[in-house]
């Protein structure tokens, strides 16, 4: 608790006096004695509150001398914690009558500190000693704090002179006829400044003329400052802070607090007629004190001079590099604070704390993220405030339709932080938050296992396919920012966008000059470098769909960006990544390059979605509100397309071994793991089983093309666990460090009185995608496997259902709409369930665990939800009796749906879908004002996936797309970018359908029988057996077979074998079956290329080609071979919507081929097919080392060793 303390005369004993020395240093004695530890007793004859000792003799109290100057002394009385101004907040204790003393000289006096009373003017004559003995005098007014005061009378009552040393001040009771005394009953509340004088012995101060020891003996105590609003806030409210620091320097100390709402993913929207509006800053617990917080009303009664000084209000292009905090700058009042008075209100929220639920005073309701409270180390333990203000006054009067502006917390730079800053180019003074970012920064450089350098905005309209366009030194540095505009309408449209997965590793991909068919004539396309032309780049498509949503370009929409912005926090480096494809396949190698800080830096992924966003405020003047997803978490990159074999299972089962164990288990984990990871070998092996298999159908590739952009680590992957919740600290930092939080749109007054509410939903600390502990697909809670979309672990939380109890209150009051948006599903099909699917639902559970006969809570038709509270939702905010969800916005399937669900009639507890559709396929859906709707929205940056009817088996991909939500309408309606290389193609579905479903291909050949003598020649027919789908399809034009002989070309006395392409195009004949027509002159060039074999020479992986347990001895086979399949738009059962219009058909579907001939006993038999295992799926490193290894294709392209490429040799 603060001391009070009775000053010498001549010190500066009030912040009023702002002229007067500062002291130069203090000396105190030992603590004070037992029996004279004064404390608070009710006043009866002379006084309002007489310190009490446990003797009623008048002792001298202990206490300790202060220098105040070289040359000035004073006596210092400590008052016990029981004399605290909340005990008696209209009283004056007896002891610090000096206090209230102001020097009659002082800048404030003469502001009128003091009114006249009837009898004159009092004057208060003070003596002070100095060391040499002389004494002194000075005029001195009584400015008593112990009392209400205003703006009109500030002062004290009356004023008279001091008495002689020794004597003592308190205050009498005023009577109850006063006009001040409209306070509570109790008198001892009725205080005033009507001064009574009172003799003390002389002991009650020790004599003055005795100096102090020369030099301290103790280590001086320590007082927290505090400025002069603290005094006159005080003086206001009726209490006497008794820490309050009278120093001069005090007046323009620096006060460091950080906007946390709004913010650049949580922006200040305001209503065209709103009149009230707030923001809400951290403040830390020592410069809290300075705000002087009353107990009852938590109004801070200082807090506005420091907002006057430190809160600025300029362009959302860049902030105030030159301006002034030592005063009034925000108002232009300078140190009168006058006008920051009367036009702002501060109160008190709450404690600086992570996960703590904070209610603001309209209805805005958040909490502060565990990655954001990290962020601000330095403020824990500090207070929230929210201030207030009228956006109609000045200089608030700039929010307007017109753009956004942002608040900022300008401090003055210290020299040590010029010294810091980045550049040297160090501002007069800075926004806080930005110091702080950068100091964040600094602290990340050279660890985490990635390097972060100077981390500047990108011009987003400089990026393109195969360029980032790598910011300068023009662009601006890495920035807080916290928008504010007002809407142009009193309703907003929501547009939704959700994983849009930006992946800088893309423009790396789309540079590679790999092709299909390597030095093929007549092979158009396929003969061409393929990425750049065919890769969908999430951040161009991304960038589309921010212009299509607000396509006015007027403040009259807002976007909710919820989850999975990156892939991975750490990514390839473009610039770096080479010109060739060796130099590519090498740096794509993410075993053998993690060390790499260089090569794989981190967090430039998200400074390109920091760039685009802002981008939205500065061009679109669009708000975006954004929560996080699980992607925002991994960690390391992984292969094109991971693969998880026997190493693998290895890594995962030492990963898990670590984290679940102890400390000793963990040290021996670690270098056997760092071991592990030396196998680059067994890492890169192929194998069938994927880890997520759709990765290189959402850039629009076959696994085959992706690879062989991608090189022969396409399958590596870094670890098992790669979710890490610290990395959720950038995201913090630069776009929201709200976790959740309510927000409202369209009130006067905010969210209360708001026509729309908006919750915004984290991901959370942890995720699951593991089900190995639960049920087996058909008994227990969790049903949907053992391999799982991650599901969010620790949502919903009991902040977030706090969130949702108090949105439903709102809700309650005002009628608003209630808009609900997280990245996990509430309702999602998996990925092969189709919406033509019966019976779909599942009973909602809280937990995911539960006994074997628990009903189903997590199946296939709510894939990539949470685990925790999911009943409680539906029971109250679903289907409940209270206000419901009008309609909650997720993510994180890649597959667009809007559901509807309702409860089961046949089993209790049950939720039941009742509609389940695609807008972009089956228009507009129409909101209902009694049911929730649950809108899925599909990739806002790669290529999504649908299912309607089974007519691709989960493979109908569709283009980048969001959702856009009119509240006139109560209409949902779907926005894509289907154009270019967001056009999704025909091929890459056909391809995954083969690959996915071995068992059922959409195609395959039957060479018929050889006829004639001896059957020495081929037949000339191939029947092309189409699967039941695939036939319904009906979308094979054509069929062209390439097939590669290995001619041998002498120049320079040197051999060299070279591939020479052969173009079959045998005729389709649709009879009874459809048929491959070969003429002659194909057969022939097919007899050329063909290559006799011989068990003895047959490789290993030849082996492997040839259909294990048959007797068939394959003779002869084509080194390479590859089928391209014209295709045509398919066609489209009746009744369902027509999928292929933003399909991409004219690019043909291109796989890899087994040609050849086996012979059973005296029995040839030819056969065609797609080959089996690694080369039917990616390419052959071998033969493309081998055959274009040693001299370039013509295109100029040299392929690597595949060996040298996995151990970079």
């Amino acid at each position: 608790m603060p001391p009070w303390s009775m000053r010498k005369a001549g010190a500066p004993v009030c912040c009023c006096a702002a002229s007067m020395p500062v002291p130069a240093w203090q000396w105190s004695t030992s603590g004070p004695r037992r029996n004279a530890r004064p404390s608070w007793v009710p006043s009866t004859a002379g006084g309002a509150g007489m310190p009490a000792s446990r003797s009623n003799t008048a002792r001298a109290p202990h206490g300790r001398w202060r220098r105040l100057a070289p040359s000035r002394w004073c006596w210092t009385k400590r008052c016990s914690s029981a004399s605290t101004p909340s005990t008696a907040p209209n009283a004056c204790c007896t002891w610090c009558s000096t206090r209230t003393l102001r020097p009659a000289n002082s800048m404030a006096f003469r502001a009128g500190c003091t009114v006249p009373s009837p009898g004159g003017r009092w004057r208060v004559r003070k003596r002070w000693a100095s060391r040499a003995g002389r004494t002194n005098a000075s005029r001195w007014r009584c400015a008593c704090a112990c009392i209400p005061r205003s703006s009109s009378s500030p002062g004290c009552a009356r004023s008279r002179p001091a008495p002689a040393r020794g004597m003592a001040v308190s205050c009498a009771p005023l009577p109850a006829s006063h006009p001040r005394s409209s306070t509570p009953s109790a008198d001892v509340m009725r205080r005033a400044c009507w001064r009574t004088w009172r003799a003390r012995s002389r002991a009650a101060r020790p004599a003055m003329s005795s100096p102090p020891p020369s030099r301290p003996t103790e280590r001086p105590r320590k007082k927290p400052p505090m400025d002069i609003a603290s005094s006159l806030a005080n003086a206001g409210n009726g209490q006497h802070d008794r820490g309050v620091s009278c120093h001069p320097s005090e007046a323009t100390a620096r006060v460091a607090a950080v906007i946390l709402y709004p913010s650049l993913g949580c922006p200040l929207v305001l209503a065209p007629g709103q009149t009230r509006a707030r923001l809400v800053i951290g403040v830390n617990a020592n410069d809290s004190r300075r705000f002087a917080v009353d107990a009852t009303t938590g109004i801070a009664q200082a807090a506005h001079p420091y907002i006057d000084r430190h809160l600025r209000l300029c362009p959302i292009e860049r902030k105030p590099a030159d301006t002034d905090t030592t005063q009034g700058t925000l108002f232009d009042d300078g140190r009168t604070y006058a006008k920051a008075r009367a036009a702002l209100t501060t109160r008190a929220l709450g404690p600086f704390r992570a996960q703590t639920i904070v209610h603001c005073s309209d209805g805005t309701a958040f909490g502060i993220s565990p990655a954001g409270m990290r962020l601000y180390r330095e403020f824990e333990g500090g207070m929230l405030y929210e201030i207030e203000f009228d956006p109609r006054t000045a200089p608030f009067t700039r929010i307007d339709a017109s753009g956004f502006l942002s608040f900022a917390w300008m401090v003055a730079l210290t020299p040590a932080e010029k010294k810091a800053w980045p550049g040297g180019d160090a501002p007069c003074a800075a926004h806080y938050q930005d110091l702080l970012v950068q100091r964040f920064l600094q602290a990340q450089r050279g660890t985490r296992g990635g390097a972060i350098g100077d981390l500047r905005e990108y011009d987003v309209d400089a990026i393109g396919a195969t360029r980032i366009g790598a910011p300068g030194a023009d662009r601006p540095r890495l920035q807080a920012w916290h928008p504010v505009i007002r809407a142009s309408t009193p309703t907003l449209r929501i547009a939704h966008l959700s994983d849009v997965h930006v992946n800088l590793r893309q423009q790396a991909l789309a540079r590679s000059r790999a092709i299909l068919l390597e030095g093929a004539e007549g092979a158009g396309p396929l003969a061409e470098p393929f990425a750049a032309r065919t890769l969908c780049n999430a951040f161009l498509h991304l960038r589309g769909l921010f212009e299509a949503v607000a396509p006015s370009r007027e403040p009259d929409s807002a976007l909710l960006l919820t989850g999975d912005l990156i892939d991975f926090n750490r990514n390839i480096d473009p610039a770096r990544a080479g010109a060739t494809l060796g130099e590519q396949w090498r740096t794509f190698n993410i075993l053998g390059n993690a060390h790499d800080a260089d090569l794989y830096a981190r967090w430039q992924d998200d400074m390109q979605v920091y760039s685009l966003v802002r981008h939205a405020y500065a061009r679109l003047r669009l708000p975006v509100f954004m929560t996080t997803g699980n992607h925002e978490a991994y960690e390391m990159p992984y292969g094109i397309s991971p693969r998880v074999g026997g190493w693998g299972m290895a890594l995962g089962a030492m990963e898990n071994a670590g984290r679940h164990a102890g400390p000793s288990v963990t040290e021996r984990t670690d270098p056997a793991l760092a071991r592990h990871r030396g196998r680059l070998e067994e890492a890169s092996r192929f194998s069938p089983t994927r880890a997520n298999e759709g990765i290189a159908a959402d850039h629009n590739l076959t696994i085959y093309e992706a690879a062989l952009a991608y090189g022969p680590t396409y399958g590596q992957t870094y670890t098992s666990l790669n979710y890490d919740a610290a990395n959720f600290d950038l995201f913090g930092a630069l776009f929201n460090p709200l976790g959740d939080f309510v927000v409202g749109f369209g009130g006067p007054q905010g969210a209360r009185t708001a026509g729309q509410l908006l919750v915004g939903l984290a991901w959370g600390e942890h995720e699951n995608f593991q089900n190995l502990a639960g049920g087996t697909g058909s008994v227990g809670v969790d049903r949907q496997g053992a391999m799982i979309l991650p599901r969010a672990a620790s949502s919903f939380s009991p902040g977030q259902q706090a969130l949702l109890r108090h949105a439903q209150q709102l809700k309650a009051a005002s009628g608003a709409s209630l808009l609900v948006a997280s990245h996990f599903t509430i309702f999602s099909y998996d990925q092969g369930v189709p919406f033509s699917a019966a019976d779909a639902g599942f009973t909602p559970a809280d937990t995911p665990d539960g006994q074997l006969h628990s009903p189903g809570g997590l199946t296939a038709f709510n894939m990539g939800t949470c685990e925790r509270r999911l009943r409680w939702y539906f029971d109250h905010l679903v289907l409940g009796d209270g206000p419901r969800v009008d309609w909650h916005f997720s993510g994180h399937s890649h597959r667009a749906g809007v559901y509807q669900a309702a409860r089961s009639a046949r089993s209790r507890g049950r939720v039941e879908v009742t509609s389940a559709r695609d807008p972009g396929l089956e228009g507009p859906q129409a909101g209902d004002g009694r049911a929730t709707r649950f809108v899925v929205s599909s990739c806002g940056g790669p290529i999504g996936y649908q299912n309607l009817d089974g007519e691709l088996a989960g493979w109908t991909l569709r283009p980048p797309a969001g959702s856009v939500l009119d509240p006139v309408r109560h209409r949902l309606s779907q926005v894509r970018s289907a154009t270019g290389t967001g056009r999704p193609r025909l091929a890459v579905a056909l391809d995954y359908l083969h690959l996915m479903h071995p068992k059922d291909p959409p195609l395959r050949f039957v060479w018929a029988q050889r006829t004639g003598l001896l059957t020495s020649r081929r037949s000339p027919e191939v029947e092309v057996v189409l699967s039941e789908r695939m036939a319904v399809l009906d979308c094979i034009a054509g069929v062209r077979v390439w097939v590669c002989e290995m001619v041998e070309s002498q120049g320079n006395a040197l051999k060299k074998t070279r591939p020479r392409w052969h173009r079959l195009e045998p005729a389709l004949v649709h009879r009874r079956q459809r048929t491959l027509v070969f003429n002659p002159h194909d057969l022939d060039a097919l007899a050329s290329g063909m290559v006799s074999l011989h068990s003895a020479n047959e490789t290993t992986e030849e082996r492997e080609t040839s259909r294990p347990g048959d007797r068939h001895q394959v003779i002869e086979r084509a080194p390479q071979a590859f089928c391209e399949v014209v295709l045509k738009s398919p066609a489209i059962a009746k009744g369902t919507p027509d999928w292929s219009t933003d399909m991409n058909v004219d690019d043909p579907w291109l796989f890899p081929l087994d040609i050849g001939t086996a012979r059973l006993g005296t029995t040839f038999i030819d056969f065609m097919r797609r080959r089996a295992g690694e080369q039917g799926e990616v390419p052959d490193w071998d033969w493309l080392h081998r055959t274009w290894g040693k001299y370039p294709t013509p295109a100029g392209n040299l392929y690597p060793d595949p060996k040298k490429v996995i151990r970079l040799d």
